[in-house]
């Protein structure tokens, strides 16, 4: 009855699942329920050590992670409580936006700059509060990266 007692203290308390296991006990099923409940606590066992040791990986790109720290500035300047702010994790989804879309370094400085240094929300819609980790900024490119053109595009600044 000790796997079932163990199983059942995931969701119950120490006492509970002892209640519990004492009228198990009595059953005529109480070896079946104890094999059962020995399959179970493996495969839990099993869940709980691979989610425990994952270990996040670094990213190594140096340009991305400069980027990822401008955005988690830019990101808690605007909303302090804000709670992953952990700039290594964005550094990822800032390679992947050059990696895998294909987009500069220099173009998704630039995007980020003007959307959370001179962008002006047109209605009650201000992307600079939906923008809260590296990877809200790749999903939402796209809608960034038109913004920020149609502002350059509707300006009068002249280029040298």
């Amino acid at each position: 009855m000790e796997n079932l007692v163990e199983l059942l203290r995931l969701s119950l308390t120490k006492k509970q699942a002892e209640q519990v296991s004492k009228e198990f006990e009595k059953s005529p099923k109480a070896d079946a329920l104890e094999m059962i409940a020995e399959k179970v606590l493996v495969v839990a066992r099993k869940v709980k050590s691979e989610t425990t040791t994952a270990v996040v990986k670094v990213d190594s790109d140096p340009e991305a992670l400069r980027l990822a720290n401008l955005l988690r500035d830019y990101v808690v300047a605007i909303a302090p409580y804000q709670r992953d702010t952990n700039a290594e994790n964005w550094a990822k989804d800032i390679r992947l936006l050059h990696e895998k879309d294909g987009v500069d370094y220099r173009a998704i400085e630039v995007v980020m700059r003007y959307m959370f240094e001179m962008y002006q929300p047109t209605s009650k819609f201000d992307w600079r509060r939906n923008i809260r980790s590296g990877l809200k900024f790749r999903k939402h490119w796209e809608y960034l990266f038109e913004e920020a053109k149609q502002a350059y595009e509707s300006s009068q600044v002249e280029t040298v």
